[in-house]
């Protein structure tokens, strides 16, 4: 479910962008986005590893700057493939400014529309426990608490 929002997120943050200075959308980017994610992640891991061994192996250092580079050009290729497939990237004249505004406008009220509708889908929700790790019954609104009987 992260993976989702994030690459959600990141779509609807950078169409706009996208479409104003270049001119064109990009919904395969959503697909795409869930692959280069997490090689993203490698990328960044592998990069920061060949750094810091740098200071004590060079051999290792070189290889892990290897793979950084290696992943780096698998993301390039991923993202050509994206946009060849047909209608995962279209051209369309560049937006305004105004235009922009508007949709993440109308980004934001669909998502608190949502988030309202869903009680916190965006948070793992658990039930509070009880000191002896079972769950613990929470009242609902307008219902009183009743007193345990002796």
């Amino acid at each position: 479910k992260s993976i989702l929002t994030v690459s959600a997120a990141a779509w609807i943050a950078g169409t706009p962008i996208a479409a104003h200075f270049f001119g064109r959308v990009t919904p395969g980017g959503f697909f795409a986005n869930l692959l280069i994610m997490p090689m993203a992640t490698l990328n960044v891991i592998c990069g920061a590893l060949g750094i810091i061994t740098s200071f004590f192996s060079r051999w290792l250092a070189l290889h892990l700057n290897n793979l950084s580079a290696l992943v780096a050009d698998n993301m390039k290729t991923l993202s050509f493939i994206t946009a060849e497939i047909p209608f995962a990237s279209w051209e369309t004249r560049k937006w305004t400014v105004a235009e922009c505004l508007l949709w993440y406008a109308a980004a934001f009220v669909f998502a608190m529309r949502f988030l309202k509708s869903r009680r916190g889908w965006l948070y793992e929700r658990t039930p509070p426990l009880n000191p002896d790790g079972s769950a613990r019954t929470v009242r609902g609104r307008g219902e009183r608490a009743s007193r345990p009987r002796e």
